[in-house]
């Protein structure tokens, strides 16, 4: 009985503080008050600042990414030909954006089918880059994913291949950490 009257002039004494956490309802940042930290935005009804280009910010954000609070990250988004300088007259273009997190393509005349792979389906990567593609700094990604992929076997050719290989070999085994099977 004397414990609980030594504790009552404590428990009187204490308040209830509460934090709230505004998040920005663009980029998910948790710094967002009236503007926020990370993506300059307005919050809520604040007027947009003329000093930023919400544009470019956004191109940056998406660019650099921050995979590290498991955010996506944008390792290559651009258009392949196939055949290629053929590619546009057939309409067979293939437009790729390739994440830390997935592949996503559109291949098929005039882009009618659209994939995309989870970068943990991924199983192995190769680069194959004949004589004369490397002298033009061209090669051949080679992306084979598990049997439970829409393709098994993705071929993406491209201007600049190895460095976008060397990234992605990079990516796809920090995604494999972990993962059994």
């Amino acid at each position: 009985f004397t414990e609980v009257i030594q504790l009552r002039p404590f428990i009187l004494n204490l308040k209830l503080v509460t934090t709230t956490m505004t998040f920005c309802q663009y980029c998910g940042s948790e710094d967002a008050e009236r503007y926020c930290g990370r993506c300059g935005r307005p919050q809520g009804d604040n007027p947009n600042r003329n000093d930023v280009d919400y544009e470019k910010v956004e191109k940056e954000i998406r660019e650099t990414g921050d995979a590290d609070q498991g955010g996506e990250v944008v390792l290559f988004e651009g258009t392949t030909w196939p055949y290629l300088c053929l590619s546009p007259m057939i309409c067979n273009l293939q437009k790729w954006r390739i994440s830390n997190k997935r592949i996503d393509y559109e291949h098929g005349c005039c882009g009618n089918v659209v994939d995309t792979i989870d970068m943990r389906r991924v199983k192995d990567l190769a680069l194959r880059r004949r004589p004369w593609q490397r002298m033009l700094m061209r090669g051949t990604i080679i992306v084979y994913a598990d049997a439970e992929a829409s393709h098994d076997v993705i071929h993406i050719t491209k201007y600049n291949a190895r460095k976008l290989y060397l990234k992605l070999r990079k990516t796809w085994t920090t995604a494999n950490v972990g993962v059994v099977g």
